[in-house]
């Protein structure tokens, strides 16, 4: 048996080799082109419905989804956007099927959602997995992080102990210039949350952030 594992996984690496070069680049910040990406679509899908977990292709899978994404404009071409979104969408849910713990998983399943329409209860569930399983990893909040900014207030109050969980770790642990441009770039309704998650944290911490950000800090609770 570890033979034949041992063949399958050389197997899976050569056949999926342009994916994870990709990936690579795309974790090492090089540049990559969105020819290049377009080039392993048929890798990210072949994961799918070969029913492929291995943790660095979905890892690798994930970042050129996330890449293509980025890529993609729904003024210019509303075709290939959609379709790319239906394709986000099929090899998230194939991930969560793989690693259902992952909370970075499921906040990019509630982005790609949201960008498709915005639906509270299903965005409030996709939220509150990813917090579940990742209540810490600052990396994973910080893709929270711009989630929460552009959901609408149903949303946010549906989930409004995990909201203020993160945003509590954002600004006592993220730097002051990367919670200006969070916060700055906000709805009305998340700079609310932010204030109100503002009351307990300390005084000095309140003084480093008010010049940077675009929310009236209230003054410290006795």
């Amino acid at each position: 048996m570890p033979m034949v594992l041992g063949t399958r996984t050389l197997v899976q690496t050569d056949r999926h080799n342009d994916l994870l070069q990709i990936g690579r680049l795309i974790a090492e910040d090089e540049p990559v082109s969105a020819q290049g990406v377009a080039g392993v679509h048929g890798d990210i899908q072949s994961l799918v419905t070969d029913g492929i977990c291995r943790s660095d292709l979905l890892s690798a899978g994930l970042k050129a989804t996330l890449k293509d994404l980025d890529f993609q404009n729904s003024y210019s071409d509303y075709e290939a956007w959609s379709q790319q979104m239906i394709s986000a969408d099929r090899f998230l849910t194939h991930a969560l099927t793989c690693r259902p713990t992952d909370g970075d998983f499921w906040v990019r399943l509630a982005m790609v959602r949201w960008s498709i329409g915005e639906l509270p209860e299903e965005q409030a569930f996709l939220m509150r997995m990813s917090h579940k399983f990742a209540p810490a990893k600052q990396n994973v909040i910080r893709a929270r992080m711009v989630q929460w900014s552009r959901l609408s207030s149903d949303t946010l109050n549906a989930v409004k102990i995990e909201l203020s969980s993160d945003i509590q770790v954002m600004l006592m642990k993220f730097s002051t210039k990367e919670v200006a441009v969070i916060i700055n770039a906000g709805s009305p309704q998340f700079k609310s949350a932010v204030y109100q998650a503002s009351l307990i944290i300390p005084q000095t911490r309140r003084d480093q952030l008010k010049d940077a950000v675009a929310v009236d800090f209230p003054p410290a609770q006795n």
